[in-house]
């Protein structure tokens, strides 16, 4: 059978350490936590970047796009400019005719 001593000593050193390792483990959880809050922040900032960059290239493709777009208006505006241009020319060219055979005649 134990003494009371004994059993005071057996129990009562269990009694120093768990108090000890629970205060390391509550250090260590409120460690944790500040470091989780922090993680959190970074991570919904990195989230908040990558939205942001996403609608960039959105709207760069967007933009690409529309000036594609518009390139393609004005290269149809353009080849109409150079039909008429050459019909132009092609009927310049066919009075000049008339003109010197007129004034040949």
């Amino acid at each position: 059978p134990r003494s009371f001593y004994t059993w005071f000593l057996w129990y009562s050193l269990p009694f120093a350490e768990t108090h000890e390792f629970k205060t390391t483990v509550d250090s260590v959880m409120t460690e944790m936590g500040k470091a989780a809050k922090n993680i959190e922040k970074e991570k919904l900032k990195a989230i908040g970047h990558r939205n942001q960059l996403e609608n960039e290239n959105a709207e760069c493709e967007r933009q690409r796009m529309n000036l594609a777009n518009l390139i393609r208006e004005k290269q149809v505006t353009f080849d109409q400019y150079q039909a008429q241009y050459d019909s132009l020319l092609r009927a310049e060219a066919s009075q000049m005719a008339m003109i010197e055979k007129l004034q040949r005649s």
